[in-house]
This record gives structure tokens, sequence and C-alpha cells, in this order.
């Protein structure tokens, strides 16, 4: 299956996702196999991506198993019943910790491919300088607009509106100004 990843052409938008990851029925199609999912893919090509694929080298993991002195002494047959099961153990932690670190690492490519994405669309976003900002210069037009108004009065230029009697109760100098 990898040697037939790595011939997806990079050019093709189709055969590779939006981060960049082969598409999975691009490798369906190109395997002939249906039952290929996201996952099979990731453990087969960890880290190839459409910018890497031409000299993407897949790593090497070697499993060494542990050394455990034994005495002279002891027999040999028991120490080595009572210590299969816990290569066993060992060895299957192992395989554990690998597939979380593998797990890791890709949760990591991801998050710096969304980080990336999203400097992007941040850059794209208006200032609080740009005029045509809903909130850019808010303060500014209030501040002229209420200076209009008072060189209006100052003038002698504002009527009073009409206050109906429950207004007037509140304020019984009856005047306001528009």
């Amino acid at each position: 299956m990898l040697d037939k990843i790595k011939l997806l052409d990079a050019k093709d938008d189709k055969s590779w996702t939006s981060d960049g990851l082969p598409a999975v029925a691009a490798v369906k199609a190109i395997t002939g196999d249906d039952t290929i999912t996201r996952a099979d893919i990731n453990k087969a090509a960890f880290g190839l991506t459409r910018e890497n694929v031409a000299t993407w080298q897949p790593a090497v993991v070697e499993t060494v198993a542990p050394v455990v002195p034994v005495k002279q002494d002891l027999i040999a047959e028991p120490v080595a019943q009572d210590l299969d099961p816990m290569y066993l153990e060992i060895q299957t932690l192992r395989d554990k910790s690998s597939e979380l670190q593998a797990a890791i690492n890709a949760s990591t490519i991801a998050l710096h491919e969304n980080d990336a994405q999203l400097k992007a669309l941040e850059s794209k976003l208006p200032e609080k300088t740009d005029p045509n900002h809903h909130a850019s210069g808010y303060a500014e037009y209030m501040a002229s607009v209420q200076a209009h108004k008072l060189a209006l009065a100052e003038k002698g230029l504002l009527q009073p509106a009409p206050i109906d009697q429950s207004r007037r109760r509140y304020n019984p100098s009856g005047r306001r100004f528009r």
C-alpha cells in the first residue's frame, strides 16, 4: 500500500485532503481495496504529506528485547517460564507506547496546520483602524453630533419638542430639545 500511496500525484487536488494528507478515496482507488481507512493510511505512511511525497522515507522503528541478568545458580527453566509473560507485557506496552507517540505526532502536525490556517485567516481580518470597520470612529462621530447639537442650541435653532402630560409630571419645565 505504501508504494502505491507514494505514486499519488502531488498536483492532483483530488488525491489529497486540505491538510495535505493522502485522500482515503484516492488510496482506495489506486490500491483497489475498499476496506482501507484513514487509520490504515496513517499507520502505513505516517508523516507523508503532499509537500514531501517525493522525498518521504518511512521511519524505521527497532524493537530490542530487554536484557535481564540471570544468576548462574538459578535453574534456567523456571526463570524463562516466569519471564515470558513479563516480556510479552513489556512488548505490548512498548507497542502501545509507539502507537500513542504516533497519535501524538499526528495531532501535533494537525495542530500546526490548524494554527497556520488560523493565522492566515486572522491576517485577513480588518484592523480596528480600518475606516470601514463597524466600530471605527464611533466615539469621534458621537462627539461631532453632540458638538453640532450644542452649536444649534447656542444659535437658538432648536425647537422644544411637544411633551405629553405624563412627561410633564417628571419634567416640570416641559422643555425638551431635539
